[in-house]
C-alpha cells in the first residue's frame, strides 16, 4: 500500500541549520512526518492527482516551535494574577481564553505546547477539542492541575496537597484524569502573594513520593523552583 504523501509548497523555506532560506522548494511530508525539502521543479509531473499539495505562494516555512512550558488559561497582562484570584472558579470564561490562546499560538508557528499547570476542567477538554479538531491549536500535552501545598504556589488553579499521602494521591488524580506530565510547585512563587518564593514547600521525601507514582504510570515529573533549597530536594527526589 502506498503511503500517502504531502506537499506544502512556498516562495522560501528554511534551511536545515536555519542561516537561510531554500526557495521555490516544497516540504515532503510522509505519514504525517516531514521527509524532506524538494524543489518545486523537481515534483512528479502528476503530483496534483496523486498527492495532496497546497501551494501558499509568497510566505515563509520555518519547523514548528515548541513552548515547553505554558499555562493556557492565564492571562498575559499586567493585571494577570488579580485576573487569576478573580477567575479562579470561572471555567466559562478560562476556557474561552484558552481557546484563544490556543489558536493565537498555532498561527503564531507553534505547533507543539506543554501546558504545565492549568485546571483539569480547562486542559484536557481543550487538548481533546484541538484533536477532534474543534478547535484550532498546536498539539497539546498537558498536566493539568499543578499540585501545591496549602495557599502554596498557584493554590487558585492547583490541587492543594500538604503530606506524602496527599501528594501520591494528587498524582493518582492527574493520571486518572490522562495528565502526560505532573507539575509539583516545589517552592513559592512570585505569582502568589501567600506563598514565598525562597522557601521549599515541599521536602524531597515528599518530592520523591511524585516521582515515584508518576513513573508508575510512565511519566515524568516537573517541579516550579525559585530557590537554592527547592533545587536540592529536586535533585535529591
Amino acid at each position: 500500500m502506498q503511503r500517502p504523501i504531502k506537499y506544502v509548497t512556498a516562495d522560501r523555506v528554511a534551511n536545515d541549520d536555519m542561516s537561510g532560506w531554500v526557495h521555490n522548494s516544497a516540504v515532503r511530508i510522509v505519514d504525517d512526518k516531514i521527509d524532506a525539502v524538494v524543489r518545486i521543479s523537481d515534483l512528479p509531473a502528476d503530483v496534483d492527482e496523486t498527492s495532496e499539495v497546497l501551494y501558499l505562494g509568497d510566505v515563509s516555512l520555518i519547523p514548528g516551535l515548541v513552548d515547553a512550558h505554558c499555562h493556557m488559561h492565564c492571562s498575559a497582562t499586567k493585571d494577570a494574577q488579580a485576573l487569576a484570584l478573580a477567575e479562579k472558579d470561572d471555567i466559562q470564561r478560562l476556557t474561552m481564553r484558552a481557546v484563544s490562546a490556543m489558536r493565537k499560538a498555532v498561527l503564531a508557528g507553534t505547533t507543539t505546547i506543554r501546558d504545565i499547570g492549568s485546571r483539569n476542567e480547562v486542559a484536557f477538554p481543550i487538548k481533546q477539542a484541538i484533536k477532534d479538531g474543534a478547535i484550532p491549536g498546536p498539539r497539546l500535552l498537558v498536566a493539568g492541575t499543578p499540585i501545591t501545598i496549602t495557599a502554596g504556589h498557584c493554590w487558585f488553579f492547583g490541587t492543594q496537597a500538604d503530606t506524602a499521602d496527599d501528594v501520591a494521591k494528587a498524582v493518582r488524580n492527574q493520571v486518572r484524569q490522562g495528565a502526560d506530565a505532573i507539575k509539583i510547585m516545589s517552592t513559592g512563587g512570585m505569582f502568589t502573594p501567600t506563598a514565598n518564593p525562597r522557601l521549599p514547600q515541599y521536602s524531597a521525601e515528599a518530592l520523591a513520593v511524585a516521582v515515584r507514582e508518576a513513573a508508575r504510570s510512565g511519566i515524568t515529573v516537573a517541579a516550579h523552583c525559585l530557590s537554592a533549597d527547592g533545587v536540592k530536594n529536586c535533585v535529591e527526589a
